[in-house]
């Protein structure tokens, strides 16, 4: 099959103080072999050098600018910018192989009832020194259209197992997105997963088995940095009021399924907290992680280990401020 006159693929790219990886990310686009795309960044109001790195490409690519509002809206403006029939996005410390646009297109001509597309990646950790070493993109392999029968279908279900779509590796139709809406903007956390479940109730979803990206792992992101909000509880809560536990297929979560996620989701968010946040926040995700699964005694410990912290830290304040006195 030949996809030289192949529909549009937009490419929507979210920046924000990326300018270490920005060049990388976007090359990769550039040398995808499929020739029909438009490179949408938009740049989400950066104050470091990503700004002058992105107009340094010029015609390659439309650049769009905004204040910062976080990823799910820079998702949005660029969807609203795109003239594409496919959507594709990347994040912009990640990067694509070659062949992905091109793979994912041909799929999804061929299979005219899959609203969204995606395939496997692999996680790019920093080395010792936190430099990043150069990537050999996997061979694709003779079943490159092969596909991943457990993370594919009908997936509502299976969302509340975890969050298996990679935002990278999505490519969804245009049209499905006029049915779905836009991302939520209120979550400045988990959008992406909110969205794979509001897509999972409209459609089939394939995953293909080909590994076609790199997820660029980086602790000073945002979603390794402590927050007040537990955005991953809040889309769960939000999708099971929406919907509850059936999935378009009629098949139907065990409560016993969604209280284990939780119980997970609080558990991350409580040690990170725990490690490098308020030990009073950490106390009440443990004490929310218990609940959801209360036979685990190493939440039972780290629950009071927290309290023990956040003891501490309020007698050491009231000693200080009685020093000021």
């Amino acid at each position: 099959m030949t996809l030289k006159n192949g529909p549009l693929v937009s490419v929507i790219i979210p920046a924000y103080n990326c300018s270490e990886h920005i060049s990388e990310a976007i090359e990769s686009v550039l040398a995808q072999d499929y020739p029909n795309k438009e490179i949408i960044v938009v740049d989400d109001g950066s104050t470091d050098d990503t700004t002058d790195i992105l107009a340094s490409y010029e015609e390659k690519i439309t650049l769009v600018k905004q204040q910062n509002s976080g990823s799910a809206a820079a998702r949005n403006t660029g969807i609203k910018a795109s003239h594409g029939e496919f959507i594709a996005f990347l994040d912009a410390d990640d990067l694509w192989f070659p062949g992905k646009l091109s793979l994912q297109i041909e799929y999804m001509l061929a299979h005219k009832n899959i609203g969204l597309v995606y395939h496997n990646w692999i996680v790019w950790s920093p080395e010792s020194n936190g430099t990043y070493a150069p990537l050999t993109p996997p061979p694709l392999k003779d079943d490159k259209f092969s596909i991943v029968e457990e993370c594919s279908g009908w997936i509502y279900g299976k969302l509340f197992s975890d969050s298996i779509i990679h935002t990278t590796s999505a490519m969804l139709r245009k049209t499905l997105i006029d049915k779905v809406g836009m991302f939520d903007e209120s979550l400045r956390i988990g959008e992406d997963y909110d969205y794979w479940f509001q897509v999972s109730r409209y459609t089939q979803i394939h995953k293909l088995k080909a590994v076609l990206s790199a997820y660029r792992t980086n602790i000073a992101s945002i979603t390794n940095q402590p927050s007040e909000i537990n955005y991953g509880a809040i889309v769960i809560n939000k999708v099971l009021r929406r919907w509850g536990r059936t999935g378009p297929d009629g098949e139907r979560v065990p409560r016993s399924l969604i209280r284990k996620r939780l119980a997970v989701i609080w558990r991350g968010f409580a040690y990170l907290h725990y490690e490098r946040g308020n030990p009073w926040t950490s106390a009440n995700a443990f004490a929310k992680t218990i609940y959801n699964d209360p036979l685990v005694f190493r939440h039972w410990m780290f629950f009071l280990r927290s309290c023990i912290k956040g003891i501490r830290l309020l007698l050491f304040e009231t000693n200080r401020n009685d020093k000021k006195n």
